[in-house]
């Protein structure tokens, strides 16, 4: 009887690790999506943290925060932000850092472009989503 519980727990736990390896090697990161203004009368703030710039909010962008902004090291790249009520996806080009006072660290801010392609209302204020770098 000892040894089944114990041949059950091995087992359990062998299939946890696969499924937590299986997230991870997808890379896909559940997150809730926020959206801000990366334009100069907006209200996203000052500058975009990457260059130094204002942007346009009809460009597909997003800022990350502090912990997975990491220093501005995927500054310039793209993401890949899929909306879990829809299925669709799109790529978003990193240009900003959401600093831990308008983003927890599961959050990501973007333009209102990415709402508008992944056909999310965005007077919703926060959906899920999951996102990876592409």
């Amino acid at each position: 009887m000892a040894s089944t519980k114990l041949a059950f727990l091995a087992v359990a736990a062998v299939l946890l690790l696969q499924a937590s390896w299986w997230c991870g090697a997808n890379g896909d990161t559940p997150a809730v999506m926020t959206v801000t203004s990366f334009e100069n009368d907006g209200n996203g703030g000052g500058p975009a943290a990457c260059d130094g710039t204002y942007h346009s909010n009809g460009e597909p962008l997003v800022a990350l925060p502090t912990a997975l902004y990491a220093g501005g090291s995927r500054c310039g790249k793209q993401i890949r932000i899929t909306s879990t009520q829809s299925g669709i996806y799109m790529m978003a080009k990193v240009v900003d850092e959401c600093d831990a006072d308008s983003c927890k660290d599961n959050m990501i801010s973007t333009s209102k472009f990415v709402w508008d392609v992944l056909e999310v209302d965005t007077y919703i204020g926060e959906v899920p989503i999951t996102w990876s770098d592409a």
